[in-house]
């Protein structure tokens, strides 16, 4: 039986979420992600929307590349050293954890983010360890501890001396050299003396050219010096090895913090991964439906080109739990069901899904689906036989909290034969309880759906016109196979198309497919009534919101001008009340007269 993953092309899915992940923690969570528990469902859409909220705000927040940190965190906590390129990796961690943590705590509507990164601890510590030991290029400073730049000092003062003597032994044994500087054999430092006078030089032979006519000497003037540079380098290599130790033991030391650390940062670009998707895809994230009712309004499949995709509306109540899907030959009705199967998934995954805002689901337990070829070849097994074999596996296990997509029940053995197959099946399932959509061919499913008032008939579409499909989903009508209009269309012999018509007559063919072709023609002029509808409530929509802009404009300046009076009357107030107390000063003063007291009252 084919698997969800191979039927939806899951991992294909997978692998362009995973590209919108930078770290390999991120990357891992894309490619492993699985239809998730309802709580967990609950809990990942929460983070979901309230990174979206984040993106939507403040945009992509920058990660950097970190490699799978896993096993360098268990060598490091059971005491193993890290190499300096590790532990500049783990300085990566800490500082993106900071940088993180401080983005989001600045945030005030993304609670679930800030309560997660607010329980880590603060590491920032060991960053500041690590970078005080290593350059950004990996190498160790010298002062990263006293006895390193003891031992590196002495090294320096040595090489200088190294490099004085041997400029006096090149001078003194310039007539028996071979050439005109020292080199290197063996790690060591050499005069390349030549071989008739090699006992002129004292000291140790490393080496003889290849022709025999140069020896490589180590002069003994060098020899003890060189031992002495040797020792400073050994213990420089101890002094480092004690260095990256004690930093690996500090990061051993806070193993649990560590790993919740990466964890968090990878799930934060896991996230992020599934937002810079939706955004590329033009994704919502639909809610879970009160009532168990499916809506999922221009939902688009997305593997297929967005240029040339056609969006569905797909609707599906509680009370008509089943969908007969019919239609013209390639006209669209496996898509139909695959996009369908690939959103359900997609959002019991916890990632957004190509549609339109408003989008409602309910939680489904598990989802079958039996669509395209299962041919089996390493079972032996014909198609019809691959079919029925996955039809029984679903139709035993299925309940009432399932969803269920079936390609074409019953072709492959006699149409009448499989079309009582399809109905039977179709009424299995109706006493399961659970969510079916069924695409078929069979004149007797379509019959039977607009016979029953808990099954719907939806159908693709076919333009007379173009004598083409259209890949446009019309729920509630039954739609026409038009095989013999597709025949034309491609170029079959007239007098077959003729007596095959005849044929269709004379059984009483067109009986149903008239009443489908009238109730077609009454879908057509109900849209075209819908659509200048639509374009009247536009209108309206526009004047309503213009008025209310134009309300809002006036009590805006209404309150404006309010404003400005009342500022107005309160300084002539201020005003007033300032006269009145320069009057009653001027009247305590002493000695006022009786004429200066007239023109104060007059003035009061």
């Amino acid at each position: 039986m084919q698997t969800l993953s191979t039927i939806f092309e899951i991992n294909r899915l997978l692998g362009e979420l995973a590209s919108f992940a930078i770290t390999e923690k991120g990357k891992s969570l894309c490619l492993s992600l699985a239809m998730l528990s309802k709580k967990d469902l609950d809990e990942e859409i929460v983070f979901l929307k309230e990174e979206t909220l984040l993106h939507i705000e403040k945009g992509k927040f920058g990660l950097s590349y970190l490699p799978d940190l896993e096993k360098d965190i268990i060598i490091a906590s059971k005491g193993g050293s890290l190499e300096e390129e590790t532990l500049l990796l783990f300085a990566s961690l800490f500082s993106q954890i900071a940088d993180l943590s401080s983005f989001i705590d600045k945030e005030e509507d993304i609670p679930n983010w800030k309560n997660k990164f607010a329980l880590l601890p603060d590491l920032s510590y060991l960053k500041k360890q690590i970078e005080k030991v290593l350059l950004p290029d990996g190498s160790i400073k010298d002062n990263a501890s006293p006895e390193l730049r003891r031992i590196r000092e002495g090294k320096k003062r040595l090489t200088k001396q190294i490099e004085g003597s041997l400029s006096s032994l090149l001078e003194q044994y310039r007539p028996y050299l071979s050439g005109e500087s020292s080199t290197l054999r063996n790690g060591e430092i050499v005069l390349p003396v030549l071989s008739a006078y090699k006992n002129k030089v004292k000291g140790i032979v490393q080496d003889v050219s290849q022709t025999g006519t140069t020896v490589f000497i180590e002069p003994e003037e060098i020899v003890l010096l060189n031992n002495k540079l040797a020792e400073f380098s050994l213990d420089e290599r101890k002094e480092i090895a004690r260095l990256l130790q004690e930093l690996s033991s500090s990061i051993g030391k806070e193993k649990e913090g560590v790993q919740d650390a990466y964890v968090a940062l990878g799930y934060f670009d896991f996230v992020q991964a599934k937002v810079l998707f939706g955004e590329k895809h033009q994704c919502h994230i639909p809610s879970f439906s009160d009532d168990g009712s499916l809506f999922l309004p221009a939902a688009r499949h997305p593997l297929l080109d967005p240029n040339s995709v056609v969006a569905n509306t797909f609707s599906i109540l509680p009370s008509r739990r089943l969908i007969i899907v019919s239609g013209p030959n390639a006209g669209g009705k496996t898509v139909a069901l695959k996009t369908l199967g690939t959103l359900v998934m997609m959002f019991q995954m916890g990632l957004p899904i190509l549609c339109d805002n408003g989008a409602e689901l309910p939680y489904f337990k598990r989802i079958y689906a039996d669509i395209g070829d299962s041919q089996s070849l390493e079972e032996n097994l014909s198609t019809f036989a691959a079919h029925m074999k996955n039809l029984s596996n679903i139709c035993r296990a299925v309940g009432g909290k399932d969803l269920v997509l079936l390609d074409e029940v019953g072709t492959g053995t006699s149409p009448r034969e499989g079309e009582a197959l399809a109905i039977a099946v179709a009424k299995y399932l109706l006493k399961k309880h659970c969510y079916a959509v069924i695409s078929s061919h069979f004149e007797g499913m379509k019959a039977f759906a607009m016979g029953r008032k808990d099954v719907e008939n939806a159908s693709l579409l076919f333009d007379m016109d173009t004598l083409g499909p259209t890949y446009q989903l019309k729920m509630g009508l039954p739609g026409e196979s038009y095989g013999v209009l597709a025949a034309r269309r491609y170029g079959v012999d007239e007098e077959i198309l003729l007596e095959a018509e005849t044929l269709l007559r004379g059984k009483g063919g067109y009986s149903l497919s008239t009443a489908l072709e009238k109730a077609g023609n009454l879908v057509k002029e109900n849209e075209k009534l819908k659509a200048e509808l639509s374009k009247q409530e536009i209108a309206l929509e526009k004047e309503r919101r213009r008025l209310q802009s134009e309300s809002h404009r006036l009590e805006k300046k209404e309150k404006a001008l309010s404003k400005d009076i009342e500022a107005k009357q309160q300084e002539i107030l201020d005003k007033a009340e300032k006269e009145v107390e320069e009057i009653l000063s001027s009247l305590k003063q002493d000695g006022v007269k009786l004429h200066q007291a007239i023109e104060a009252k007059a003035k009061l």
